[in-house]
C-alpha cells in the first residue's frame, strides 16, 4: 500500500472514532438526565445563563 492510501484510511478511521465518541457522550448524558433529574435541571439552568 502506498503512503497516501494509508493516510486516507487512517483519516477515515479517525473520523469514525470521533463520531463514535460523540454518540457515546450524547447517549451517556441522556441516561444521566433520566437517572438524575437534578442534573437535567442544572444543565437547563446553565443554558439559560448563557443566553
Amino acid at each position: 500500500m502506498s503512503d497516501t492510501t494509508l493516510l486516507f484510511i487512517s483519516i477515515f478511521v479517525f473520523c469514525l472514532l470521533v463520531v463514535g465518541l460523540y454518540l457515546m457522550v450524547r447517549e451517556f448524558m441522556g441516561e444521566v438526565s433520566e437517572a438524575f433529574p437534578d442534573v437535567n435541571e442544572w444543565l437547563d439552568s446553565d443554558k439559560k445563563k448563557k443566553k
